[in-house]
């Protein structure tokens, strides 16, 4: 009786080991965070009493470990190899226990264009996308099988912009790491003010000077450069016009292309620079 009692008392220990580890009962991964493309933190429920070994894979490859072991429920923080488009589970340590789920993170890509910022995701199929900007929900929407792209047109001329993108993967939660993109030059305004591209200082009272047309609030210095980058005229204030001459003195500059460096407040009263060129035909 003694042998069977410890038989029996042996083989519930054992069910009940197992069990621990059922397929209703395995690890999860619940959320995975990146602060930069490799640093980041995972947060687990582990009720199975076993140990796991988080993992990594790339596209076409296979899971790898990447030296975290958990053992508890909580949160924890690894280092991983480039994660665009890879994939983490959790693989038991013993061989009683099954995969936790896979978390597969987004292909994406941000750039800037002259007047919206666009972001491209190339998500696994059916995850639920969140699109976040500055901390602030800008965006949402269902992945499909194909490239998504994403066109923030709301931008502020040279001013920075943050960006996350958010998936949820069935009951898992996958935070990006964080963009912070400039929007560029080319959205600031600059049609509220006119440069010639030709003139023409030849006394005859037609196009016999060289200055920018526009608000004068909005100007601060105008300065013209030879092909050699030498200082032919720079002055202070838009009011001032280039006569053609050298400092606007008595010595005629030659003939040519000559380049202009204008200073003057863009839309969001930041100063810039425009650049261009004149043409001085005598």
């Amino acid at each position: 009786m003694k042998f069977i009692s410890f038989c029996t008392i042996f083989f519930f220990k054992i069910s009940f080991l197992y069990s621990q580890c059922s397929a209703t009962n395995q690890a999860i991964i619940s959320e995975i965070t990146f602060d930069t493309p490799t640093d980041g933190s995972i947060n687990v429920v582990n009720r199975t009493g076993e140990s796991f070994q988080l993992q990594q894979k790339k596209i076409g490859s296979s899971f790898q470990d990447i030296g975290v072991i958990v053992k508890d429920l909580g949160n924890y923080t690894f280092k991983a190899t480039d994660t665009e488009e890879s994939c983490f589970r959790l693989a038991s340590t013993s061989t009683g226990c099954l995969p936790s789920n896979s978390v597969c993170l987004p292909g994406w890509k941000l750039t800037s264009e002259p007047n919206q910022n666009v972001i491209e995701i190339v998500p696994p199929l059916n995850d639920e996308i969140l699109v976040l900007k500055n901390n602030k929900q800008d965006f949402r929407f269902v992945s499909m099988n194909s490239t998504f792209q994403y066109k923030d047109q709301s931008i502020v001329c040279r001013k920075d912009d943050v960006y996350r993108i958010v998936v949820i993967n069935g009951s898992t939660k996958i935070n990006t790491y964080k963009w912070t993109i400039r929007a560029l030059a080319g959205d600031c305004a600059v049609q509220d003010v006119f440069l010639p591209s030709i003139f023409t200082p030849n006394t005859d009272g037609f196009n016999d000077s060289f200055t920018p047309l526009g608000k004068a609030e909005d100007f601060y210095s105008l300065t013209i450069v030879d092909k050699w980058n030498n200082t032919v005229f720079e002055s202070p204030t838009f009011l001032t016009q280039w006569n053609g001459n050298l400092n606007n003195g008595t010595e005629p500059t030659p003939e040519g292309m000559y380049q202009y460096i204008l200073k003057k407040l863009d839309k969001e009263a930041n100063i810039i620079s425009v650049f261009g060129q004149v043409m001085l035909v005598r």
